[in-house]
């Protein structure tokens, strides 16, 4: 798969893009891709710019299985007002980093439909202690699991 001079994916099949821009620097700015140019559950991609989008690079190494399939309406990407390190990626599933995208964790572990719900919580009110419907806190379980694939 070839990249755009800029660095996101391209390809005939790349689906909805969720964005979120930095409240603390304009030049800094999350994506979400659904590139279903990948295979089926491979398709959620976090890609970053530091220079307002000239250029992107992705910002985990592992898969990110958040999509149980493809991203349907669910790509949405949030980052926390007053820690742009933190990072929410919204399919299915919820998952969370506080690394700028590097390391993702899944929140309320594999059956992660409350992941709205988390993140308004979160953001809202405390940015890393909120409680999903299953009365958890964050869990430990990383959103990737290089094992499975």
């Amino acid at each position: 798969m070839g990249k755009t001079e800029g660095g996101l994916p391209e390809g005939p099949r790349t689906g909805r893009i969720g964005l979120a821009v930095s409240w603390s620097d304009a030049d800094k700015a999350y994506a979400l891709i659904d590139n279903l140019n990948k295979k089926d559950k491979l398709t959620a991609e976090v890609h970053r710019t530091l220079d307002g989008g000239r250029s992107w690079s992705r910002t985990h190494e592992e898969e990110l299985l958040i999509f149980r399939g493809i991203g349907w309406y669910f790509a949405g990407c949030y980052v926390n007002p007053k820690d742009d390190e933190e990072v929410f990626a919204l399919g299915v599933c919820l998952a969370h980093s506080t690394e700028g995208g590097r390391i993702f964790k899944l929140v309320g572990g594999d059956g992660c439909y409350t992941a709205r719900n988390y993140v308004f919580k979160s953001l809202i009110g405390a940015t890393t202690g909120g409680r999903n419907t299953r009365q958890g806190d964050l869990c430990d379980e990383p959103a990737a699991h290089p094992g499975s694939l």
